[in-house]
């Protein structure tokens, strides 16, 4: 069977990370483990032990009585005894792991009893693994209540059948600090490092295997099917072409957004094997860009490095040549960033990225480990016929997806000398060195071309938004029907009507902004336009003044867009009382800043000897908002502004402005 099993995935993070231990401190302790014996171990439990390298360092309990020799067969010099000695001392809490093996003979053990014992030797925190038969008596303790880690645990209580039926077709099943598991040794072997790899912190989701877990959640909400994955897409272009047509269609403000997509195409050319293209992009890069290398920032060329190592074709660039220095401690900068485990742990690490893999195939956020990262694992380690399989796992899927694969690649030297010795990216992307240079051409051209490019594209896109601020709200507006999300029927809702309007005005005590009312006059809000990376607007009933500071926003500066120096920040207003227009589903805000506060931010600004042209009138102000943003962004033109925006972006997606 051998690694035939379950899943790895960091989308459950509910508990907290089991006794978090970082992978390469030589100070972290040894697992301690309670074994608790109903009957003989079997050489499979010894095996689990052994690959836990816990078996002589465990305490092993058993129920009242002798200590018979047959109980204690294997384990050495461990330590042995009574479960009732054991709880009278009361020490439990230096313990990782409670371990259940199945006895081979369950009518022979009173299963009230172990209930009891397992029950009283459980404390929380403490991964509770049973196995075989076993797993009756952790089903028979309690402490599976409402859990479903009882899959397959025989006599479950009557209420949880239904849920329990859910699990049976997976060897092991986790659920919080439980496991339950089979008793096969190609199973214990595997649960032995998903429970190590959970002691240390390492694995941190709270339940698998996911793919189980979320067809019963669809069962339960009564959506068809299980698929998880979607098959990507496959590119109707090459990467080249793309860039190509990007560039094209930039504008001279966007030119900082060519540089690293250009980086990313000559490290990608240059790992498919054609450094003649690469050096080509660079150069071409350089060339238009003087200045790069400091939008770039050094991180971002060191992979050029890797490629030029040993070939002899080192370009005159704007940086220094790296030193042996440098470059041993870039690589030891990339292994302690993505947890590159210890040689004493690098067997171990690998042996449970396996496991994880084939859990559930495809899946590969499995932290603290990238996808890049397990590659240069299996190499580290010697495996070369599982990096490979991994490093083309990588970069299929990236290239579906359209990820810089690139970068994740070519940080690590191991991955770049690899793709150099074996030719492993050509024969996963399927491109000969002559389509990489014809590719790599299309992108140098279209660079070469950009001053041209980016005045046209300015032209047309200067006439496109003129056309947008010339219409009404009533055209704008249902042109963003096609950024809705798949499974909204429409993005729209009905007109509100003046009173509604007029309803809201006196509730909130002022005139709502022109803009904004011409806005529920055509939609009384939309939904969440994904789309455009925009939020949904509440509808003008659920319009109401909030305090700042209840929802973590009065630390914002009323800055009003201007560039304020450091010394100048504490005089400015901060955020107060504002009419927030966005729905509360979405991370996206956008937000009215009332006039009274524009007005104190607009007298601090003036006062400051900014321009009048600067800080603008007094009136409403409109702000877009969202927590990952460094700045707050206000709205040049208003609402209304923002809605000329998204219907540009509604026009890239097919819309057609009707006026």
């Amino acid at each position: 069977m051998g690694y035939s099993l379950g899943c790895m995935s960091n989308g459950f993070l509910g508990l907290a990370s089991i006794l978090a231990v970082t992978l390469n401190d030589p100070t972290r302790r040894k697992m301690n483990a309670m074994v608790y014996i109903a009957g003989a171990l079997n050489t499979n439990h010894l095996g689990f032990l052994d690959t836990l390298r816990i078996r002589e360092r465990a305490i092993y309990l058993i129920a009242d009585g002798d200590l018979e020799d047959e109980k204690a067969r294997g384990i050495g010099d461990a330590q042995i005894s009574q479960v009732s000695s054991f709880l009278e001392q009361g020490d439990r809490g230096r313990y990782d792991i409670l371990f259940i093996p199945g006895p081979s003979d369950i009518t022979a053990v009173s299963v009230e009893a172990a209930a009891s014992h397992i029950q009283a030797l459980y404390g929380n925190g403490l991964n509770t693994v049973a196995t075989g038969s076993g797993r009756l008596l952790l089903a028979s303790s309690g402490l599976l209540k409402e859990r479903t880690a009882s899959a397959a645990s025989l006599d479950v209580p009557q209420t949880q059948v239904a849920s329990a039926q859910e699990w049976l077709e997976d060897n092991i099943i986790r659920d919080g600090y439980f496991w339950t598991a089979e008793d096969s040794p190609e199973t214990l072997r595997s649960l032995a490092y998903l429970v190590k790899a959970a002691v240390r912190g390492e694995l941190q989701c709270a339940i698998f295997p996911l793919p189980t877990f979320r067809k019963h959640w669809k069962a339960q909400s009564g959506e068809q099917g299980a698929t998880i994955h979607s098959e990507p897409t496959k590119p109707s272009t090459t990467p080249g072409a793309d860039l190509a047509k990007s560039i094209n269609s930039y504008s001279p403000a966007e030119a900082d957004r060519i540089p690293h997509s250009v980086v990313h195409l000559a490290i990608r050319v240059g790992l498919e094997g054609s450094m003649s293209s690469c050096n080509a992009l660079v150069r071409a890069l350089f060339q238009m860009f003087p200045n790069a290398y400091g939008l770039l920032g050094a991180s971002s060329t060191r992979p050029f490095e890797y490629l030029w190592r040993d070939a002899g074709n080192r370009l005159h660039v704007p940086w220094d040549a790296p030193s042996d220095e440098d470059l041993r401690s870039w690589e030891q900068e990339v292994k302690e960033m993505h947890h590159y485990p210890s040689d004493d742990d690098l067997m171990d690490v690998l042996e449970y990225v396996k496991v994880c893999v084939a859990y559930e195939p495809g899946d590969w956020r499995m932290p603290p480990y990238s996808h890049a990262g397990v590659v240069a694992i299996a190499l580290g380690a010697g495996a070369e016929k599982e990096a490979r399989e991994w490093m083309s796992e990588l970069v299929r899927d990236a290239t579906h997806s359209d990820a810089t694969w690139t970068w994740d690649i070519g940080r690590w030297p191991i991955l770049v000398e690899y793709a150099k010795q074996t030719g492993i990216v050509a024969e996963i992307t399927r491109r000969s060195v002559e389509q990489a240079e014809e590719d790599a051409e299309l992108a140098r051209q279209a660079l070469l071309s950009f001053p041209h490019t980016s005045i046209a594209v300015q032209n047309q896109r200067r006439a496109a938004m003129e056309k947008l601020r010339n219409a009404p709200m009533s055209s704008l507006v249902p042109m963003l029907e096609v950024l809705k999300w798949e499974e909204h029927e429409t993005l729209l809702k009905p007109p509100a009507s003046l009173s509604a309007i007029r309803e809201a005005e006196e509730r909130l005590g002022t005139e709502l902004p022109d803009d904004l009312k011409e806005f529920y006059l055509v939609s009384n809000g939309v939904e969440f336009m994904p789309l455009a990376n925009a939020p949904g607007f509440r509808p003008v009933e659920d319009l109401k003044w909030e305090r700042a500071v209840d929802l973590g926003l009065d630390q914002i500066a009323v800055d009003l867009g201007c560039e304020i120096d450091g010394a100048e920040w504490d005089q400015l207003p901060k955020m107060d009382r504002i009419l927030v227009i966005s729905d509360s589903d979405s991370e996206e805000n956008v937000w009215y800043v009332d006039s009274e506060t524009v007005g104190k931010a607009i007298s601090v600004i003036r006062s400051l000897r900014r321009s009048v042209d600067v800080s603008g009138e007094p009136g409403w102000r409109a702000v877009f908002w969202c927590y990952w943003m460094v700045e707050t962004r206000w709205l040049e033109r208003g609402f209304r502004g923002y809605i000329e925006e998204l219907a540009r972006e509604s026009e890239k997606k097919s819309a057609v402005l009707n006026v």
